[in-house]
């Protein structure tokens, strides 16, 4: 014989949480290391500079030929180790990171090399992740460095459009970076939910439909008889002792007025009657979603034999 295990309301409580931001960046000009802090004015982000491990190198010495060359070693084998410029270590664990802003130098048509070297050994721990970029540059159009990010970066979820900031644009930084934040959607972006629990402990409170309270806090409603009852705010009703009872999921929220007990209800015998203002039981169409913006009640019910 079946019976009827539960009837549970299913407290689901979500918790919003900001998603973390790391920007990562090369800068040698020091535009990009503006730009990144005008961003951290915007945004909350953790940040990695990234540094050449060879110090004191002029790139701009001879119309750049160190960093044309570093980019020319990695054109020509970009699978090898032994293409990239060595850099100095960073200590960060990209797993904590949900979005990560690349901001980058332009050499040569390309993603600067040391920030190649970065993303060369840890793009493919960025897979999955909202990947947003920002390129510095002269005058030259951006495409070498999208190639470059995404070449990197094979896994990541690129956020549209990416954002071109001009040397001679970087003292307008500030609203540029507020305009790309907009149309990222940077803001619903990162805003979203750390988990949701389900708090099973489930107690039953019953009514007759007349108002008179048959269950308190209790473990079951297995003591029911066959009827109608108001249970945890829902109207169930089976036909017999046998059968499992049953809602309706459109049927109305009810709502008491009163209190559970009072001298007038114990001089007449009625301890446990709902005592009316105008009437025992009202009913309004209300939804049972009434726990607030990040908890939401549910009703429902399971039989099993």
């Amino acid at each position: 014989m079946k019976k009827l295990l539960l009837i549970m309301a299913i407290m689901l409580t979500t918790t919003a949480v900001q998603a973390r931001t790391l920007i990562v960046y090369y800068s040698y000009t020091n535009n990009v290391e503006r730009i990144v802090g005008e961003l951290r004015k915007q945004i909350e982000a953790d940040v990695v500079e990234i540094e050449p491990a060879v110090k004191g190198l002029d790139y701009a010495a001879d119309n750049y030929a160190i960093g044309s060359e570093q980019i020319a070693s990695i054109r020509n084998n970009p699978n090898s180790d032994a293409s990239y410029p060595a850099i100095d270590p960073t200590n960060v664990n990209l797993a904590d990171y949900d979005c990560i802003i690349i901001g980058a130098p332009l050499w040569w048509s390309s993603m600067a090399a040391p920030l190649q070297t970065y993303l060369f050994h840890h793009g493919p721990e960025m897979a999955g992740k909202n990947i947003g970029l920002i390129v510095s540059s002269a005058s030259s159009g951006i495409s070498g460095v999208e190639a470059d990010a995404k070449r990197l970066v094979p896994g990541g979820n690129f956020l549209s459009p990416n954002l071109w900031i001009r040397s001679a644009q970087t003292a307008n930084a500030e609203s540029l970076l507020r305009g790309w934040l907009i149309d990222i959607d940077y803001r619903n972006l990162t805003a979203g939910i750390d988990r949701i629990e389900a708090d099973e402990a489930q107690r039953y409170t019953a009514y007759s439909l007349s108002g008179v309270r048959m269950l308190a806090d209790a473990e079951s409603t297995e003591s029911l008889a066959a009827g109608a009852y108001i249970i945890n705010g829902k109207k169930l009703s089976r036909q017999n002792e046998k059968a499992d009872f049953h809602f309706d999921c459109s049927c109305s929220l009810i709502t008491y007025h009163g209190t559970t007990e009072n001298s007038t209800d114990r001089r007449a015998g009625r301890a446990g009657r709902v005592s009316p203002r105008s009437s025992p039981i009202s009913t309004t169409t209300s939804s049972s979603e009434r726990y607030g913006a990040v908890t939401t009640s549910f009703l429902c019910a399971t039989a099993a034999s």
